[in-house]
C-alpha cells in the first residue's frame, strides 16, 4: 500500500488523455489549451506584423496558402478566414502532441514551464522540417529572414503556455477532487 506522500505526489503528476471527470474534461482542457495557445500566438504574430507595417490579413492567407497554393490571395476575408482555422488546428495539433508527451514522459510534468520552453523549440522545428514541406508553400530555407522571431513566437506562446494551462488545469482538478475526496481514485487512474 503507498504512503499518503506518494498518493499526493502520484496525484500531481498529469495525464491529459486519463482525465479525473473522463472525457468530457479532457477535451474541455485540451479545447481551452488549444485556444489560449492559439490566441497568444496568433496574436504575438499579428502585433510583429503591424510593428513592421505588414497586412496581418495577407498573413492569414500566407497560411491558407499552405493548402491553397497561389490562388489564396484572391480570396479576400474567406483565405484568410481558412488561415486562422488552419492556425487554431495547428495550435490543436501542438495540444494534443503536448499532451501526449505528458503522458508518456513523467518529467515533462514535474516542470512544466521549461518543458513547456523546450517543447516551444522542438515544435518550431517539426513544423519547419516536416509540416511545412508537406504542404503547398514553396521550399524555403531552414533559417529564412526572421526566423527567431518565429522560434520565440513559439518558445513563448506555443509551448509554455500550452504546459502551464494543461498544468493549471490539473491542478484545478486536483483541488476540486480533494475537496469532494476523489483524489485517491485519480491517484490510481493516473498510477
Amino acid at each position: 500500500m503507498a504512503s499518503a506522500n506518494g498518493d499526493a505526489k502520484q496525484s500531481r503528476m498529469f495525464s491529459p488523455l486519463r482525465s479525473l471527470t473522463g472525457w468530457r474534461e479532457t477535451v474541455r482542457t485540451l479545447g481551452l489549451a488549444t485556444l489560449v495557445c492559439g490566441v497568444a500566438d496568433i496574436t504575438f504574430v499579428i502585433l510583429g506584423m503591424l510593428v513592421r507595417g505588414s497586412d496581418p490579413l495577407r498573413m492569414l492567407q500566407g497560411i491558407a496558402f499552405s493548402v491553397l497554393g497561389r490562388d489564396t490571395y484572391q480570396g479576400g476575408l474567406m483565405t484568410a478566414a481558412l488561415g486562422l482555422l488552419l492556425h487554431f488546428g495547428v495550435a490543436a495539433g501542438a495540444t494534443g502532441h503536448y499532451a501526449l508527451l505528458a503522458t508518456f514522459v513523467r518529467p515533462v510534468l514535474r516542470h512544466p514551464l521549461i518543458a513547456g520552453v523546450l517543447f516551444g523549440i522542438y515544435f518550431h522545428f517539426l513544423m519547419q522540417l516536416v509540416v511545412l514541406p508537406l504542404t503547398l508553400i514553396p521550399e524555403r530555407p531552414l533559417f529564412p529572414a526572421m526566423w527567431w522571431v518565429q522560434l520565440i513566437a513559439h518558445a513563448t506562446c506555443v509551448g509554455p503556455i500550452i504546459a502551464l494551462v494543461l498544468s493549471w488545469r490539473e491542478q484545478s482538478l486536483m483541488r476540486g477532487a480533494a475537496s469532494t475526496g476523489r483524489a485517491g481514485a485519480h491517484a490510481a487512474q493516473v498510477a
